[in-house]
């Protein structure tokens, strides 16, 4: 019966499905947009398993469980090939009613988003036929969807800008989003049960107990990374109304995590040449260039080549503020030990940015199903401009957008350049106040190396008053040379005098497991003490008042994805006032549709030799058309190619010829150089124009009239 249904003449004749007005539907606008995101690979920053980490109750907008998500649901989203399993991620949309013309579970009545028997005037009404999708395919709607699917598949892709993807609403701040890497419970080992570890637990010491050490005991998240053995870190802080406690922060104890999953040490280890990496544009007074070394963690079972592509910036053409030298590295079974060096050079443009950060990211390509699955880390690099700005301005950058100090403890530093050549030297005299100092005491920017980023290191005063969390203004002023001007800002300081906390692991370390593989079956199982460790905390010193320490895992490693934490989806690990506010933003992966543009083309006549300027366009035809044709496989079923026939090169200037397939092919095509190719001379170009071809293809193929209906 189904091959009678599925093989019948009416079901597979496209002469018939566009011939006969009974045949097709258009989609619902949902529909229609979800199957670009599935298509596309689609994923955000946001793991799915915060649902089953993160702390209950849920926030507005995160979940309506009133309890963690089940490990079990999370195993559903798992691919057949752990090998090449991607972390399944989280989409949190608003209400995309003005955007789409429907959101999902916001109809406006019982009748769904449209009447059953909707139809619309003209030929289907006079066919008898209703089209109830019709209703909210209004001319408004329509445009939106167009704009929304433009905005998706057009978006930057990651590892090319320092925000990759599109924004699904305004950056929000939710607290739940980022998972630890483990979990703390106030049972004592061997009567811990599963519910009883959460991201944070809170401890009350009074008057009268608090010396009295308490245990915490913590066990390993179990994430479906493969990582290695790692660490992670517990951070612990006090509140209380005696000022000894008050907003206190005190040590953090190291946990080392041993991971579960095969292949732990297979990555990417990065190593910048003195810590960092520092260019200018045109060297002179500074660096013009700088290195770092890959190298991989373990042996392939076969060639890994790691593709180095800085990020693409926009100043009325695409540009890119370093390059790098040379742009792909290849790791055999044989040298995979043995660290490739990568120059990187900033790019001497006539933009106006001042210091800025110059993204490179590293994508794998190898046969090794291990190594496939590995992402590799991005670089920051520092880059210093030198082209004048329009005013006398300076840049101050902070790092991580903060200056934090401990007394008696860690330091801090930010850097600073000016914005435009000074006329003589200009002085910048640094004002710390009673609370901090500074190395060096102020700075001299000369007319050479007034665009050189330097360096000032903060350190706290290691004082004996009790003033708990505290901040200090740092005041730079600046003055000669065209310059008279000021940039302030406050540092914060963590008190080291007043009560202390007092940790004592059991053992000298704090060791746990991921998902040990004794852990009993049951809803809420006592998990065993031999995938768990435990330590104590109790005060130093008698309080006046009750005060509440706090016991919080880092909760948002970089693990949590390659490019959120690096690009700044995240403002800092430490549960403080602003520190988990996110850019929610969804990026579509086309790699796959690059690979298969990249490979279509090298497999042509010529292209592996010296090909000429006719080989090279006929490759870049191929390659479109194959890139094109797929995606009409993925949203359009196929129809572009059954409908519009097969297409030669020379057919793109044939006007006789009109289909909505060549019309996207020709657009793809011609949009770009046609007789790039050599992966040598023209590089980053020819990669960049490959990138830019797949999304062009995406969003054209995606509004094609093909992609609004089934048929």
């Amino acid at each position: 019966m189904l091959k009678a249904i599925l093989l019948d003449y009416e079901a597979r004749s496209l002469v018939l499905a566009d011939s006969a007005v009974g045949h097709g539907r258009m989609k619902e606008p949902l529909v229609h947009f979800m199957g670009l995101l599935r298509a596309l690979n689609a994923y955000s920053n946001i793991p799915l398993t915060t649902l089953k980490d993160a702390p209950t109750p849920f926030s507005t907008g995160e979940s309506p469980l009133t309890t963690p998500y089940p490990q079990s649901e999370i195993d559903k989203f798992q691919s057949l090939s752990p090998a090449t399993w991607t972390e399944p991620t989280r989409f949190r949309f608003g209400d995309y009613t003005s955007v789409l013309g429907q959101s999902t579970l916001a109809a406006p009545s019982v009748f769904n988003w449209f009447l059953p028997d909707y139809t619309v005037p003209g030929t289907l009404a006079e066919a008898g036929l209703v089209s109830p999708e019709f209703q909210i395919a209004t001319e408004t709607n329509v445009v939106n969807r167009v704009n929304r699917l433009y905005s998706f598949a057009l978006a930057a892709l990651a590892g090319t800008t320092t925000y990759p993807g599109v924004d699904v609403d305004a950056p929000i701040s939710i607290t739940t989003s980022a998972a630890p890497e483990v979990k703390v419970s106030t049972a004592l080992p061997g009567a811990a049960t599963a519910s009883t570890f959460l991201p944070e637990q809170t401890f009350v010491f009074n008057t009268s107990n608090w010396s009295t050490p308490r245990t915490v005991t913590v066990a390993a998240a179990d994430d479906r990374r493969v990582e290695g053995n790692h660490t992670t870190q517990i951070r612990h802080s006090s509140t209380s109304s005696d000022i000894a406690y008050s907003n206190r922060t005190f040590d953090e104890l190291t946990v080392n995590i041993t991971d579960n999953e095969a292949n732990g040490n297979a990555r990417v280890i990065l190593t910048e040449s003195g810590g960092e990496t520092l260019v200018v544009e045109g060297g002179g007074a500074g660096p013009a260039s700088d290195t770092y070394d890959l190298v991989l963690g373990s042996a392939p079972s076969a060639d890994v080549t790691i593709q180095i592509t800085p990020a693409i910036t926009y100043f009325g053409v695409n540009t890119t503020d370093v390059t790098v030298s040379p742009t792909s590295v290849t790791f055999t079974p044989g040298n995979w030990a043995t660290p490739q060096t990568v120059t990187v050079t900033a790019v001497n443009d006539t933009h106006s940015e001042g210091p800025e950060i110059g993204l490179v990211s590293h994508v794998i390509q190898s046969a090794d199903p291990v190594y496939a699955a590995v992402s590799a880390p991005s670089l920051n690099a520092i880059v210093g401009d030198n082209d004048n700005n329009g005013t006398y301005t300076v840049s101050v950058l902070q790092s991580a957008n903060q200056t934090l100090v401990l007394e008696g403890g860690a330091t801090d530093s930010y850097r600073v350049a000016l914005r435009r050549q000074p006329t003589a030297n200009v002085t910048m005299a640094i004002n710390a106040g009673s609370q901090l100092t500074t190395a060096p005491t102020s700075l001299t920017f000369t007319t050479a190396d007034w665009y050189v980023p330097k360096t000032v290191t903060v350190t706290a005063v290691d004082d004996a008053a009790v003033e708990g969390r505290h901040t200090q203004q740092i005041s730079n002023a600046f003055s000669g040379g065209g310059y008279s001007v000021s940039n302030n800002f406050n540092a914060t300081i963590e008190d080291n005098d007043g009560g202390s906390l007092i940790i004592a692991e059991t053992s000298g370390s704090t060791d746990v497991t991921e998902n040990f593989a004794g852990v009993p079956s049951g809803s809420n199982p006592i998990l065993p003490s031999a995938a768990l460790d435990s330590y104590t905390i109790r005060l130093g010193t008698a309080p006046t008042s009750d005060v509440t320490v706090t016991v919080a895992p880092e909760r948002n490693p970089s693990k949590t994805s390659l490019w959120s934490k690096q690009a700044g989806y995240f403002l800092g690990d430490m549960n403080n006032n602003n520190s988990d506010q996110q850019k929610e933003r969804i990026v579509l992966n086309y790699d796959f549709l690059i690979n298969l543009y990249a490979t279509t083309f090298a497999a042509m006549p010529g292209i592996s030799g010296t090909p000429t300027n006719a080989q090279k366009q006929a490759a870049h035809f191929a390659a479109t058309t194959a890139v094109v044709d797929k995606l009409d496989l993925l949203l359009a079923g196929g129809r572009l190619k059954a409908v519009g026939g097969s297409l030669a090169l020379v057919d793109l200037n044939n006007t006789a010829i009109i289909n909505p397939r060549k019309s996207i092919i020709a657009a793809v095509y011609s949009g770009y150089s046609t007789t790039r190719g050599n992966k040598v001379t023209d590089e980053p170009a020819f990669t960049n124009e490959i990138k830019a071809r797949v999304r062009i293809a995406g969003y054209l193929v995606a509004i094609s009239p093909a992609s609004f209906i089934s048929k």
